[in-house]
């Protein structure tokens, strides 16, 4: 029995080593590659997606289409697409979208190759499908806009790259250069501008000295113009070069329709957003965690450094009241630029961000607000 298994073992060894059995040419060993693939795409519903993808190395077989059902909690194969070599050794497959995207806000999809003698199995990056106006709204807003924040892309538009007066909601970038230079321990003496700002809440004399935190949370929260104000100065020096680092801030985050002149908002025909724009400043804001708690807070107590004067504010932002899930936002108002609102709502696991711009009256304004919301609950 031993010379038997002797043998056995010896002539294994021979046929692998002249080529007749090999262990691992058994096992799948190529990779396949993808260029072109689109992770995520932002299309209205009356249209159709479709993708121009490069496989390499080419081969025969078919390419599938998967959808992430949450019902089942697994994915589902919806179509599959040929693939045949060339003489370059590329396959271009042009993949269609089966429409089960349409019916919600944001779907999951993936393409899928199994493993075959010679290659390995091959699994694309998860791609997002956002849905977008898959109902109307009926706004009364001029402009509105709402998209996911770790996307930025649109689930639903309304004139949402006209270019608007915006009021206060401008504070949403001066939080934000405040977030990425300000010390919020620092010491702030108030300066005649912002001390003769209009519509400030301070009352502050001028020399008094503040925390930069404070002026911060007092300028999201209840809408201080001086606390806008005086934080553009300490980290600007002057408006004017305040603004040249909110316009250059701006640009580097894609805004293309927003030109800011002051730290706070109020009028001025050279100043201007979009509702989308401000969705993509806010959506950089909440990458901030002193953000996120600033906004979400319902009211605000504090004093100034010398601990002569005291102050309480309540947050203008009343859908923190109505809606467990609400971050947070800001609010604006002017005569030219009617009531407006840029806010985050938490649902579901994922973030999204909304604007209204250009609303007749406040109760207007809530009540787009709450339409967007209810939007979201219906379709995630």
């Amino acid at each position: 029995m031993k010379k038997f298994i002797s043998v056995f073992v010896l002539l294994m060894i021979i046929l692998g080593s002249t080529g007749f059995v090999s262990l691992s040419e058994s096992s799948p060993t190529i990779k396949t590659k993808i260029s072109g693939l689109s992770l995520t795409h932002s299309t209205s519903i009356k249209k159709s997606i479709t993708d121009k993808v490069t496989l390499s190395p080419a081969r025969k077989g078919k390419v599938y289409l998967q959808f992430y059902s949450k019902a089942k909690k697994k994915w589902v194969s919806k179509k599959s697409f040929k693939m045949s070599g060339s003489s370059t050794n590329k396959a271009n497959v042009k993949i269609k979208f089966s429409n089960d995207w349409k019916k919600t806000l944001a779907t999951a999809w993936r393409l899928y190759i199994p493993a075959d003698y010679y290659y390995k199995k091959f699994v694309s990056n998860e791609i997002t499908v956002l849905s977008r106006n898959i109902e109307t709204l009926s706004l009364k807003s001029k402009s509105a806009v709402l998209i996911r924040a770790d996307k930025n892309g649109v689930l639903y538009n309304k004139k949402m790259d006209k270019k608007r007066p915006n009021a206060s909601t401008t504070k949403l970038m001066t939080a934000l250069l405040a977030l990425e230079n300000g010390d919020m321990e620092q010491k702030v003496a108030i300066s005649q501008n912002a001390a003769t700002t209009r519509y400030g809440v301070l009352n502050a004399s001028v020399g008094d000295e503040y925390y930069f935190k404070d002026l911060f949370s007092a300028m999201l929260i209840c809408s201080s113009n001086d606390s806008a104000a005086a934080i553009g100065e300490t980290i600007g020096n002057t408006t004017k070069e305040f603004s040249e680092m909110m316009n250059t801030k701006a640009e580097e985050l894609g805004c293309k329709n927003t030109h800011f002149v002051n730290a706070h908002g109020l009028q001025n025909k050279k100043h201007y957003s979009s509702a989308y724009d401000l969705a993509l400043i806010m959506s950089k804001d909440l990458n901030f965690k002193e953000f996120v708690k600033t906004i979400g807070k319902k009211t605000y107590s504090f004093k100034n450094v010398k601990k002569t004067k005291s102050y309480k504010f309540e947050n203008t932002n009343i859908l923190l009241k109505d809606y467990a899930c609400m971050l947070g936002g800001k609010t604006g108002y002017t005569k030219k630029a009617g009531c407006c609102f840029c806010g985050a709502y938490k649902y579901k696991g994922n973030t999204y961000v909304f604007t209204v711009l250009g609303s007749k009256t406040s109760k207007g304004r809530w009540n787009d607000c709450k339409k967007i919301i209810d939007y979201i609950q219906k379709y995630s």
